[in-house]
């Protein structure tokens, strides 16, 4: 592209728009650096994988992968061209490697027969009718962007593309021909699960099949309907003669999975195409064939600044050099600066090992500066040779006026005779050139996870009412500074419900800035928004990705628990005294400490202590005493009954029966009457005596009513034996000891 940078109303910009191609006006740099990408950028959310095969390149669906449709395609050429590049043209006819030539390029018709793989016999193209049912716009819209695609691998090489009828000629089978049909014929049928489109290489024809089943991907309208340009480019890129490359980062066209992180070709696509064929300038390769730029250059005190730029262009292969012609009057300054363009990273062939290139210093460039000296003859004497640093650096010749100017012509060459494509830009002026600032390069990370164009970050779910937050890393891994040209900013339905930061200033090559974004949603659900970052990085201007948080309901508030109600103030005693107060104050007592006076509560036996804190509750021992401990006051203590030990004579029981003695009565549960036998004469009832072996006591009778335990009784001492004292009645058949 050639560029003129106007400082006055007369001095206007020229573009590649003038020259004979016709070509759209662009000016790209592309530098897109990888250094510091992890496969966490590999996010193939609009991705599908290609498989390379003997004739064609077959891209696979987002999720699908070649081994789903097994490894050994029996593919079936249907004819051959001569070799793995372009080498003839239905418009030129043959032509040589660097030679400028037009590819032409058409839509089979609805019905065509299409054989191929993926092509059962009897299918037919239904291009025309899918794109008008599916497409926005339908076909004349579906045209404009495929011509968009073609062009753009027009505007980085010398490959000149046409847009010709088709005669509906068997497809692959037919190669292109004038008035009939493209030397590339597009059509499309249903290919079925797997497949997203496959394009035949150069010498098998460069046609190309779309999947008519892939139209949500193919009419997705988003960012001017890349998925499908990219589409296009990628397979046409296999049309040209271009394999895939890896690692599969997602920075070149050529990577093995279709993505929307960029646009179009990239550094290495852009690098392979022009070794194929030439930069846009072919042919150009010699001072007669020199490539007009502009002119004339004046003194500045006459015309202000000029700048004239050459942009996209590269030495394509060992012994190649390029020739920039133009105009300057005598004595006007001319200064020409010629810079490398690239940058470091990794590649190598898919499934092979890849090796890392610094795509910069591939070459070492020199610069020459020639006038011609006769038209007639085209004869031309060399003024100036720049070659002072090696590969990577600039070289540059400062302004100087020269006393015999006219036509002139810039060469950039080089001696290294490596077959390899060098990219560069040059830059002739009539003042001082300022070495170039290098370009800025974003890159987006979340931790060691690299964003993408494109990608979704999502943030921790968050409950309506609370926030979650996350924060980004924004480097700059370019040469140039910085800078977001406008403040970030939120867009979509849900962007209230997310609140990002900003940066603050520009970012130096190898800075770092940090971008903060919070979550706070006002709705339950997935809340979803985009995030644009505009900025300075030529790849990624507009460079925008999607945010997604997950908003959970509020926690309901607990009931409030209830009031107790107040307790109702007592006075069992009606003293006019509460009975807490009562007992707080010593007035009253609380043995159980239940909160109720003692005088409140029952007392049955009447012997002052309350029911609950009286050891024998029904009868009465003001003294409470227990002395065997067991917790029951001795009131209420049950002696233990002992044996009855009879012993003594006959008694009378209270029913006038004589018993042979007291436990013979007690048997009988009748009242003892020690005044003696009831009747004499009466026979006595002696049941078996209670002990087994009874002791023979002497014969005793005692007197009427004395007793027989008495302190000095006669009897004292046999009864005591006996067991009997400490005997006592306490009713009737009832004996206790």
């Amino acid at each position: 592209m050639f560029k003129k940078a106007p400082n006055n109303e007369a001095n206007a910009m020229q573009t590649r728009t003038g020259m004979a191609r016709g070509r759209k006006a662009t000016l790209l740099t592309l530098c897109l650096v990888t250094a510091g990408s992890t496969a966490a950028a590999r996010a193939h959310d609009h991705a599908g994988e290609c498989a390379e095969h003997q004739q064609m390149s077959v891209m696979f669906e987002p999720g699908t992968f070649a081994d789903d449709a097994g490894e050994d395609l029996p593919f079936k050429p249907n004819f051959v061209l001569s070799g793995g590049r372009w080498t003839t043209t239905a418009t030129d006819g043959a032509f040589a490697q660097g030679e400028s030539f037009t590819i032409t390029y058409s839509f089979i018709p609805d019905g065509t027969s299409m054989t191929s793989t993926y092509a059962t016999a009897g299918t037919t193209s239904n291009l025309f009718a899918t794109m008008n049912a599916g497409f926005p716009g339908g076909m004349t819209a579906f045209r404009a962007v495929v011509a968009d695609a073609f062009n753009r691998w027009g505007e980085l090489t010398n490959i000149n593309y046409v847009e010709v009828a088709d005669d509906g000629a068997g497809w692959p089978a037919s190669p292109g021909s004038l008035g009939a049909r493209g030397d590339v014929r597009i059509g499309m049928h249903a290919i079925g699960e797997g497949p997203l489109a496959y394009n035949y290489y150069p010498n098998f024809g460069g046609d190309m099949a779309l999947d008519s089943l892939d139209m949500a991907s193919f009419s997705n309208p988003a960012g001017d309907f890349r998925s499908l340009r990219n589409t296009l480019t990628h397979e046409h890129g296999h049309g040209m003669g271009l394999a895939h490359i890896e690692p599969a980062l997602g920075n070149n066209l050529m990577e093995p999975f279709l993505s929307v992180a960029y646009d179009g070709p990239q550094e290495d696509d852009i690098r392979g195409a022009q070794f194929l064929y030439g930069d846009w300038a072919e042919s150009n390769d010699a001072l007669v064939d020199a490539a007009f730029i502009g002119g004339p250059l004046n003194d500045p005190a006459n015309a202000g600044t000029q700048v004239f730029t050459v942009d996209d262009v590269a030495l394509e292969r060992a012994g190649a050099a390029d020739f920039y012609a133009f105009t300057a009057f005598a004595l006007a300054p001319i200064a020409i600066r010629v810079e490398p363009v690239g940058s470091t990273y990794d590649f190598g062939p898919q499934g092979g090992q890849a090796t890392t290139i610094d795509a910069k210093a591939v070459r070492n460039l020199g610069l020459r500066l020639w006038r011609r000296t006769s038209a007639a003859n085209n004869t031309f004497s060399l003024l100036a040779q720049i070659d002072f640093n090696g590969a990577g650096l600039d070289e540059y010749h400062p302004p100087i006026p020269y006393t015999l100017a006219g036509f002139m012509v810039a060469e950039v060459y080089s001696n290294d005779n490596l077959n390899d494509s060098q990219r560069y830009r040059m830059t002739i002026s009539n003042a001082a050139i300022d070495a170039q600032q290098g370009d800025a390069v974003m890159l987006v990370s979340r931790g060691l996870q690299t964003i993408s164009q494109g990608d979704t970050v999502l943030f921790d779910a968050a409950t309506i009412g609370e926030n979650s937050s996350i924060a980004l890393t924004v480097r700059n891994i370019g040469d140039g500074p910085l800078t977001l040209t406008d403040a970030p900013s939120m867009v979509g339905v849900h962007a209230a419900d997310f609140t990002v930061g900003d940066i603050n200033g520009e970012i130096a090559p190898d800075g770092v800035a940090i971008l903060g974004i919070t979550f706070a949603p006002t709705a339950t659900e997935q809340r979803v928004a985009v995030l644009n970052l505009p900025n300075n990085d030529p790849n990624q201007p507009a460079f925008s990705f999607i945010i997604r948080g997950e908003g959970l309901p509020a926690e309901e508030e607990p009931e409030p628990e209830p009031e107790p109600e107040p307790t109702p103030q007592l006075d069992c005693n009606a003293n006019g005294v509460e009975d807490a107060e009562d007992i707080a104050t010593g007035a009253s007592t609380d043995c159980d400490v239940n909160g109720t006076p003692d005088e409140c509560e029952a007392d049955t036996d009447g012997d002052g202590f309350i029911d609950a804190c009286d050891n024998c509750a029904e009868i009465p021992n003001a003294d409470q005493a227990d002395s065997d401990g067991n917790g029951l006051g001795d009131a209420c203590d049950e002696e233990e009954e002992q044996p009855c030990v009879p012993t003594g004579g006959p008694v009378c029981g209270e029913d006038g029966v004589t018993y042979a003695n007291a436990c013979a009565a007690e048997l009988a549960s009748v009242a003892v009457d020690y005044a003696g036998p009831c009747d004499l004469d009466e026979e006595p009832i002696d049941p078996e005596p209670a002990d087994p072996d009874p002791v023979d006591p002497k014969p005793f009778i005692p007197e009427p009513h004395v007793s027989l335990c008495g302190a000095g009784s006669l009897a004292m001492v046999p009864l005591a034996m006996a067991g009997m004292c400490g005997m006592r009645i306490r009713r009737r058949g009832e004996w206790t000891f």
